[in-house]
């Protein structure tokens, strides 16, 4: 149901039906200055006219203030819709999607499936790697994550498509809650001070912030409060991601080029983090800048070559895994540590991870940024689920897709992972290699499972600077979205607003001040529309529906429902000619704004 004026320029009554409420009493009287109200006319109480300036204002009080049996039955339909979505969520198909698409897997899916995972397993092991070192954690902890809480998310998840691991915004927002975490002062139980870092390693942070968000997720899941993402519009997810894609930049230029400046923390640290390296640029390692940037130029111009000869090529050239290859064996010949001082990978384990239980006395300093990180994990994962949703025609349950992030989220929790994240990068290029299935997310994590089993040793010399190069090349994506800012201009300056609050929050301020000017300023933007709806001109003949542009009749048709916050711009924008009869109808409003709304509409 939608408000709407009708304007009569003959002044005679419209014989036009309206599409919902149809006024009742169509008496009109003659124009005159005198205002009249109820009883003059011989109305019933409730029912008014009143005349102002030769307009007359025509409003039944069943439009603006009664709640008809139908909207309270909707109510309540409303209601049990909502206990039966909690209800279903706990079916065993419901709960398990690959229980309904496993039976119906086609043999002629698997070889597509077995192609695209080796192809997104070349690109987990370097990815993993280096957002293992990203996160502040043992770069195996990042082959960890690629690993087992895919396995988790392949039996609970919706999304075909989508590779669950490692990912770089996600992996940054880890590496900032385990250092604040860390730096917080715990009293014992005899006042003494001791801190988080002397009684938990930061990958024992890292792994319980894992449970904490998988926890928080599952709940969310199970109340069906995927809807909140809403808040989470694409202007604002894409400021946020871009703003953080600088951040990422910022703290890896530091081991890109090898310049020995302490990490910045707290807010503005992006910048100052820039600023100290313009400062100390001379103290730059020439030769660790010689292989990162030589590393970053190879892998960007391997990536062109893949997109322009993709009609020619059986599968895309691994140019990570060819750069990893190539800088390890440079950097033992030539000793790119011992004679130039640079840092490489050193020991990383090997064999079968071990398993433990999360430290539960930690769970309290982390609700804040558990919450953070599964509200951008699961919004990331939830926008690159729809898309290749409608692009394969498949549907998307919001609220299973986080019980299933949750679900891999304290699996992993268990196994020395941080918190997983769908990749934006690793998506794309799974669908585009002809992955149907999840089963190709499967096959990549028994591959993964032998590579850290045996390929530990092979990395031991492998430059830093490469993994930095590998992270800054796999971000160009998310920077080249500053472009979306100018595309949101051309259609909404308020789009464009809301894009540039959050990323310069993001970037200028710090991530958590950004996952809270983002969805504040949504709600702003979406509260301002609502109080200035665009009123459109159109005509209506006799016969109901058919609407032509006419001299005679106009009806203004609101974008919105009429209410306290938009009446007043109506009044003030919409122009009536004194000589016109005005009849307002079908207005409806909040039962808490009635006395307002009752008074404005008679003021006028």
């Amino acid at each position: 149901m939608y408000s709407h004026c009708i304007v009569d320029r003959q002044g005679e009554p419209s014989c036009s039906q309206g599409p919902q409420n149809v006024m009742e009493n169509k008496e009109f009287v003659n124009s005159s200055s005198k205002v009249t109200d109820d009883r003059e006319n011989g109305w019933p109480s409730g029912k008014g006219c009143r005349t102002k300036s030769g307009v007359r204002i025509h409003i039944t009080a069943e439009d603006l203030f009664a709640r008809d049996n139908a909207d309270i039955k909707a109510s309540h339909q409303n209601e049990k819709s909502f206990l039966s979505t909690i209800c279903s969520r706990f079916h065993p198909v419901k709960l398990m999607p690959v229980l309904e698409w496993l039976p119906r897997y086609q043999l002629s899916y698997f070889k597509d499936d077995l192609v695209a995972a080796i192809i997104v397993l070349i690109m987990h092991v370097p990815q993993g790697l280096a957002y293992g070192e990203l996160a502040g954690v043992s770069a195996v902890q990042g082959l960890y994550v690629s690993t087992f809480p895919p396995l988790i998310y392949a039996l609970l998840g919706t999304t075909r498509h989508i590779s669950i691991g490692t990912f770089a915004v996600v992996a940054l927002l880890v590496r900032s809650a385990t250092s604040e975490i860390s730096d917080t002062l715990i009293y014992d139980q005899f006042d003494n001070q001791t801190y988080v870092s002397d009684l938990f390693t930061r990958g024992q942070v890292a792994t319980t912030l894992s449970a904490v968000v998988g926890i928080l997720q599952i709940i969310m899941g199970l109340l069906a409060l995927g809807s909140l993402s809403v808040f989470f519009s694409e202007p604002m997810l894409s400021g946020f991601v871009t703003g953080a894609a600088m951040h990422v930049i910022s703290a890896q230029l530091r081991d890109l080029l090898d310049i020995k400046v302490s990490r910045r923390k707290g807010a503005f640290k992006a910048l100052l983090s820039l600023y100290d390296i313009v400062a100390h640029i001379t103290e730059l390692n020439w030769m660790t800048a010689l292989f990162g940037i030589s590393a970053m130029l190879f892998i960007y111009q391997g990536q062109l070559l893949n997109e322009r000869f993709k009609a020619k090529l059986f599968m895309p050239l691994p140019m990570e895994l060819v750069t990893v290859v190539v800088a390890t064996i440079l950097s033992y010949f030539i000793g790119l540590q011992e004679k130039y001082g640079s840092s490489i990978m050193g020991h990383i384990p090997t064999g079968v991870p071990r398993v433990s239980l999360p430290e539960v006395s930690l769970f309290p300093l982390m609700i804040k940024d558990a919450l953070i990180i599964a509200f951008i994990s699961y919004v990331i994962a939830l926008s690159l689920g729809k898309t290749f949703g409608r692009r394969n025609r498949y549907n998307v349950d919001a609220n299973q897709e986080l019980v299933a992030m949750g679900g891999a989220n304290v699996f992993g929790s268990f196994i020395d992972c941080f918190p997983c994240a769908a990749s934006l990068s690793r998506s794309s290029v799974q669908e585009k290699a002809g992955g149907k299935t999840q089963l190709t997310t499967i096959f990549s994590s028994m591959f993964l499972f032998f590579t850290i089993l045996f390929a530990g040793p092979l990395f031991f010399y492998l430059p830093k600077c490469v993994l930095s190069s590998i992270i800054i090349v796999a971000l160009k994506d998310m920077l080249f979205q500053v472009y979306d800012c100018i595309r949101c201009s051309k259609i909404s300056f308020i789009e464009s607003g809301v894009w540039l609050s959050t990323f310069l929050a993001v970037f200028i301020i710090d991530l958590e001040y950004g996952i809270v000017a983002g969805p504040l300023t949504t709600v702003v933007a979406l509260l301002y529309r609502d109080s200035r709806p665009r009123v459109r001109f159109v005509s209506s003949m006799f016969c109901e529906g058919l609407f032509i542009e006419s001299m005679g009749w106009i009806q203004r048709y609101l974008n919105a429902r009429l209410h306290i916050r938009n009446t007043n711009h109506l009044v003030t924008n919409v122009a009536i000619d004194k000589t016109l009869e005005l009849i307002v109808r079908g207005v409806h409003c909040h039962s808490n704004c009635q006395p307002q709304l009752r008074e404005t509409l008679e003021m006028t």
